[in-house]
This record gives C-alpha cells, structure tokens and sequence, in this order.
C-alpha cells in the first residue's frame, strides 16, 4: 500500500512539475512578448529621433545654402562693379561697394540680391545722417 501512496504521490508531484513547467514557459513566452513589444516601441521612438534630427539638418543644410547663394550674388555683383568686398568688420567699410561709380543696374541688382533691401537702405541713410550731424 505505501508503494501506491508513494507512487501516487509521485504521479501528483510530477503532474504539479509538469503545470509547474507550462506556467513557467507561458510567463517566459509573455516576458519574451513584452520585451519585443518594448523594443519595437523603443526603435520607434529612435527612428522617429532620427527622423526629426534629419529635418533638422535638411533645414540647416538649406538655410546656408540660401546663406551661400546670397554671399555668391553679393560677390559677382562686386566683381562685376570692380569693386573688392570689405575685408574687415568696420562699419565705415559696409557699404558692400555701394558707391557712386556703380551703374543703375549693379545697384539694383546688388538690392535684388539682399535679403531686406529695404532695411539695409534704411540702415545706410540712418548711418549718412548720423555722419553729417557729427
């Protein structure tokens, strides 16, 4: 008779094992689910980063390229006028060649060329008038 308890015993623990077993593979399998889920939802927020980082750059790459096309323009200007860009930051010399001996034409395309003529002409008549009152 303990052969039977003793082997029924046996049939009980083993079959708590093997139960035992199949909860511990289904909460792996959900572990395992999870970490996929986190990971998937982890590499779509660093492509979305990358993604904003490469506008972000696209815009800058544009913004001095625009930068560039107007520091081109100014220059052809002054090398068609035979006039040679200001070589230092004294604000005497920022006229950018803008004098007399320029045609119709070189001015206004020089002004064509500027961002805000119109506040440059500004700056220019504010910078002769605070000359002539000194």
């Amino acid at each position: 008779m303990e052969k039977n308890s003793h082997g029924e015993l046996d049939v009980l623990e083993r079959q708590k094992l093997r139960k035992s077993m199949g909860d511990l593979k289904a909460g792996a399998s959900n572990i395992l689910l999870c970490d996929s889920e986190k990971d998937k939802s982890e590499s779509g927020n660093l492509k979305k980063l990358v993604e904003q980082g490469t506008q972000e750059l696209r815009s800058q790459k544009n913004e001095l390229t625009a930068k560039l096309d107007y520091s081109t323009k100014i220059q052809n200007v002054l090398v068609k006028s035979g006039k040679q860009p200001p070589i230092d930051d004294d604000t005497s010399q920022q006229d950018h060649g803008i004098s007399a001996s320029l045609t119709h034409h070189e001015v206004y395309s020089f002004l064509r060329a500027l961002p805000n003529p119109a506040a440059y002409v500004l700056e220019l008549v504010q910078k002769i008038s605070l000359k002539d009152h000194t």
